[in-house]
């Protein structure tokens, strides 16, 4: 059995069947799977095909748990806590900086992390 992962990326143009996107800096092109694309949008990508789009509010409200992937691939990576910690805070900072976030609200959202939010996103 194997999992499939839709990735989180920005609309930055915006063709008829077409679009590109930007995934962590790069850009590619993906097939439109929704309707009424504007280029700044954050939208799901899998398997080439955009799926959903979602908005800052989605994607703030998920934040740890991006965090806690990213802060347990740097732990098995051989990072300690503290370290792999960091890296993870900042990773999310710039991946919320490159979906075009507040800044002012992913500080708010880093500030207001706790594990309640962990259980909320597993459930």
């Amino acid at each position: 059995m194997s999992m499939c992962l839709g990735v989180l990326a920005k609309v930055v143009e915006v063709g008829d069947i077409i679009s590109k996107v930007s995934l962590g800096g790069a850009v590619v092109e993906v097939v439109n799977g929704v309707g009424d694309l504007q280029p700044g949008d954050v939208v799901i990508v899998h398997a080439g095909l955009i799926i959903q789009k979602v908005t800052a509010e989605d994607v703030l409200s998920n934040l740890y748990a991006i965090y806690e992937l990213q802060k347990t691939h740097y732990e098995l990576n051989g990072f300690g806590y503290e370290e792999a910690s960091k890296m993870a805070l900042d990773d999310v900072k710039r991946f919320g900086a490159e979906l075009g976030l507040d800044p002012k609200k992913i500080e708010e959202a880093i500030a207001s992390f706790n594990v309640e939010e962990v259980a909320r996103f597993f459930t």
